[in-house]
């Protein structure tokens, strides 16, 4: 994963130490905008996508896809701001 490319091995491996598999049904939100970031979450395997609501049609709309070795929920944590 390029996030993870700049990491020296030790770095690595206290990552490893801190991960925590866990599996998620379809369907299940897994994140929610406004909530307070403090989880970075690696997708292994499957599909997830985020939802967007849209007050103009009051339906939520699809605005990415995430695949195998993506990842989501970085940029709250990185700058320390909501989601």
């Amino acid at each position: 994963m390029d996030v993870l490319q700049t990491l020296d091995t030790y770095e690595k491996q206290k990552l490893c130490d801190c991960l925590e598999i866990i599996q998620y049904e379809d369907g299940d939100c897994v994140i929610k905008e406004g909530h307070t970031g403090n989880t970075f979450f690696l997708v292994l395997e499957g599909k997830a996508k985020a939802l967007k609501f849209n007050p103009n049609t009051n339906q939520d709309e699809e605005v990415m896809k995430y695949h195998e070795n993506m990842y989501f929920g970085e940029l709250a944590l990185l700058r320390d701001v909501p989601r």
